[in-house]
């Protein structure tokens, strides 16, 4: 549809002039119904949305999500510096929207997550997406879309810090830890395991764990840990050796991790050192049989004929001292 306007005017001598204008009014109904419909999807988004005068840091436009987010009523965060919805901080509000322009000006673009703050106070995260452009009525801006992720960051950081007691439980635990790869090759080791085999995390990169074992216990490796992927546990004896060359005897308890389609992601090991108590164990045997070999001699003796000496009593007393030379001496 096009409109004609007439206008008539006086020029300074009196004459009349008459002015026509011709708009297309199908153009400007158009341009009303877009500017009806970014409206509405404005108002309508489930991300919070505002615009920053970049002049003066002051809000110029506020959708109502991010104003249901940040507790304000309609209208009250224009005018407003953006710093009222910023986290407290001891970083300047300043330095920050320099760095925010310097990539913009680089990128185009700037994003990242954000700790923001409520009316009320109350702080959360949100994911923030910030480009600029010039608007035809607020100048330079920029334009600013926030998503609560306070859920979302809540879980990571949960997540992060369970990963941190985890790590220290296991940097700090009394007892030698070490993962393996499906190759039995060493992934990580805590500092027991490091102090019981004498090598570093570093020492222990890319070697297996096949490599400690002794020239004895080598032919069991196959075997051992063969069982070990197919029963997804392991208990064994083994012995091993120390960087300075000792050998140690421990006792090797493992599980297989694997993900949800079962599928090997590593294998834990925990490994106790029992050498000594191999060694208490070996002398109590040892011990043991020196006693029975010395009860047994002792009986021997005693079962013998008495020896005729002077008497009956000086018998006794020669076979006593005999048995007791060949006991003890």
């Amino acid at each position: 549809m096009i409109s004609l306007f007439l206008r008539k005017r006086f020029t300074e001598k009196g004459s009349v002039i008459i002015e026509m204008t011709i708009e297309n009014t199908n153009e400007h109904k158009k341009v009303e119904d877009e500017l009806r419909l970014h409206s509405q999807i404005l108002s309508n988004l489930a991300e919070g949305v505002y615009l920053v005068r970049t002049a003066d840091l002051t809000i110029a436009y506020t959708n109502p999500k991010i104003e249901e987010m940040f507790g304000y009523e309609p209208g009250e965060m224009l005018g407003q510096h953006v710093g009222i919805i910023n986290a407290p901080s001891d970083i300047d509000q300043e330095e920050v929207a320099r760095h925010i322009e310097s990539q913009l000006k680089a990128k185009g673009n700037w994003n990242g997550d954000v700790l923001n703050r409520k009316k009320d106070g109350t702080l959360f995260w949100c994911h923030v997406n910030i480009s600029a452009f010039d608007h035809p009525q607020f100048g330079k801006v920029w334009l600013s879309i926030q998503e609560d992720i306070n859920t979302r960051k809540s879980a990571e950081n949960a997540l992060i810090e369970s990963e941190q007691r985890f790590r220290a439980l296991f940097e700090n635990a009394p007892i030698a830890y070490q993962s393996l790869d499906e190759s039995w090759r060493y992934i990580d080791a805590n500092e027991e395991l490091q102090k019981l085999l004498g090598y570093r995390v570093a020492e222990l990169e890319g070697k297996t764990f096949r490599e400690f074992w002794t020239e004895k216990t080598q032919p069991l490796f196959p075997d051992i840990f063969c069982q070990f992927k197919k029963q997804g546990t392991v208990d064994a004896e083994l012995h091993l050796l120390r960087k300075n060359g000792t050998s140690i005897t421990v006792l090797l308890n493992g599980r297989i991790q694997s993900n949800n389609t079962g599928k090997f992601v590593c294998a834990h090991c925990i490994l106790h050192d029992i050498t000594e108590r191999k060694r208490i164990e070996n002398d109590l045997v040892a011990a043991k049989k020196a006693a029975l070999k010395a009860q047994n001699e002792a009986e021997s003796l005693v079962a013998q004929p008495a020896i005729p000496v002077a008497g009956i009593s000086e018998a006794k007393e020669v076979s006593y001292k005999i048995a007791f030379r060949k006991l003890f001496c």
